[in-house]
């Protein structure tokens, strides 16, 4: 059962995103068509992370590839505050096939309108570049990664790394985030009032 309604929103993709900024800890139920064009999609995330994902018979990046392309649907999202769905193995195995962390963030739905920041959101340097190098080095990330580090300077926006480096939201969203965890960047929380 789920608390909350249904929300119609017209991008899927934007509800998705929200939830990634939002480090959010829960389950995305979406719904779209009638009859035998009726879907249903499920996402879970854990601690940031979606854990699981799953669309009729697609499964992890497919399933959550396909719910990206989603125009007008309707949505639930119920958050949790256990991460004891999904066992921290199965998370990992997931992880690797799905998308970045997402953060924290208040309950109930999100809407539209709260997703429309995320490309706007600044990250900045938390640590020295020449630290911030040897760190990426240390933890075997890509050239890509050492890239997008290299380019954030505090006033690019998420919009400008993703024509920068020609690569979608979720690919500059899951680097960034790889960045964060590393400890050498912050991501400013749109969603924070």
């Amino acid at each position: 059962m789920f608390d909350g309604q249904n929300v119609v929103v017209d991008q899927l993709v934007k509800i998705i995103q929200a939830l990634q900024v939002g480090r959010t800890t829960g389950t995305l139920v979406a719904t779209r068509g009638e009859g035998p064009s009726y879907e249903i999609g499920t996402l879970v995330f854990m601690q940031g992370r979606v854990v699981q994902a799953k669309v009729g018979r697609r499964q992890d990046r497919e399933a959550l590839n396909w719910l990206s392309t989603w125009g007008r649907c309707k949505y639930t999202f119920v958050q949790s505050v256990s991460s004891e769905s999904a066992s921290p193995e199965s998370s990992r195995e997931i992880q690797s096939r799905t998308t970045g962390p997402l953060r924290e963030h208040s309950t109930g739905p999100i809407s539209e309108a709260a997703a429309e920041p995320i490309n706007e959101t600044v990250p900045y340097k938390s640590k020295a570049l020449d630290y911030g190098l040897q760190v990426i080095e240390r933890k075997g990330l890509s050239r890509v990664h050492r890239r997008l580090f290299l380019l954030v300077d505090g006033q690019r926006e998420i919009t400008e790394f993703m024509r920068l480096l020609k690569l979608n939201e979720f690919e500059v969203l899951e680097i960034l985030y790889d960045l964060q965890d590393a400890d050498i960047i912050n991501i400013p929380n749109p969603l924070a009032l």
